[in-house]
């Protein structure tokens, strides 16, 4: 007197992969210094040449490399079947074992902040005089501002899935009973989760308003000699960069070989009913990239 009660196996597969770079770039309070320049000439005499030349120079440069690859090889074997029930004189029924898998894989690679805090640009205030110069004289107040914001971002994402799964509930082998009751095989569930999201930093960036920057000149020349030159300048020059690349390779391969079936039941006296278990393979594959 023989029964083989059902086994149901499950497995559950469960993988995350995060890294995630974050990036905090803050100005205090503006991505460049304000300038404030006082610049005079006074009381020149004739023929002479004066000069206030102030050049500023602000140079920023970002540079944010993010590397990061996955790989996640699964190879998953469960069987159930391969059963041998022979040379018995009364069999009970007989139910295989279940195989149920769930996998769900997510990966999440170059995806943290970057915060590039460039609410403004700083004030420039140029403040200068030419008073009282002598005749014949050359008078010159020159201010040079130049600022230079370079940012680079560079995400590269590599991300390799392989899953394989050889599931096996048949294969059985029933002969040579005299009565067996009902054979059933297990039934085969298959369902995998991928999600991969690549490259999210650097989606979003806060630009510095050119609008909210002020330039003032407060510019006088006052009692100037004959055929004098007097000069009052200001310029500005803000230049700002922004160089985002992003590269993603993802490799999603996914083999099952799944079997319910292929039993030999042979050479039985009376046997009940026979019926294979059911296969059922879901798979859903989420790629979000760059």
């Amino acid at each position: 007197h023989m029964k083989l009660d059902t086994i149901k196996l499950r497995n559950q597969l469960r993988s995350m992969v995060a890294v995630a770079a974050v990036v905090l770039v803050a100005g205090a309070p503006a991505a460049f210094a304000a300038v404030d320049v006082t610049g005079e000439n006074a009381t020149t005499g004739s023929g002479s040449t004066n000069d206030n030349t102030y050049d500023v120079t602000d140079d920023v440069t970002v540079d944010v490399t993010n590397d990061s690859t996955v790989d996640n090889p699964i190879d998953l074997t469960i069987e159930t079947g391969s059963n041998d029930v022979r040379r018995n004189t009364t069999v009970d029924s007989i139910a295989g074992g279940d195989i149920d898998v769930e996998g769900e894989f997510v990966n999440e690679l170059n995806s943290g902040d970057f915060d590039l805090s460039l609410d403004e640009l700083g004030d420039v205030s140029g403040d200068f005089t030419n008073d009282t110069t002598g005749s014949n004289s050359a008078n010159d107040n020159t201010l040079d501002v130049n600022r230079t914001l370079d940012v680079t971002l560079d995400n590269t994402a590599d991300i390799n899935n392989d899953i394989t799964a050889d599931l096996d509930s048949g294969n059985n082998n029933v002969t040579d009973n005299t009565t067996v009751g009902d054979f059933e095989t297990g039934d085969v569930d298959f369902m995998v989760n991928v999600e991969n999201t690549t490259n999210a930093s650097g989606s979003n960036f806060t630009m510095p308003s050119f609008g909210n920057m002020d330039v003032d000149g407060d510019f006088t020349n006052d009692t100037t000699g004959s055929n004098s030159t007097n000069t009052n300048t200001v310029t500005v020059d803000d230049t700002v960069t922004l160089d985002v690349t992003n590269d993603s390779t993802v490799d999603n391969t996914l083999t099952v070989d799944g079997n319910s079936g292929n039993n030999n039941v042979n050479d039985n006296t009376t046997v009940g009913d026979v019926s294979t278990g059911s296969q059922s393979y879901n798979f859903t594959f989420t790629n979000v990239l760059n």
